[in-house]
């Protein structure tokens, strides 16, 4: 149980870090 729910864990995080870092992207994009 406790891996898991490590993994889905870890998936949120990664979605989460992604969609920031398209959106830190496209402020770099608009900065330039």
């Amino acid at each position: 149980i406790g891996k898991s729910l490590t993994t889905s864990n870890l998936r949120r995080v990664s979605t989460k870090v992604n969609s920031h870092a398209k959106s830190l992207k496209k402020l770099l994009k608009i900065l330039k």
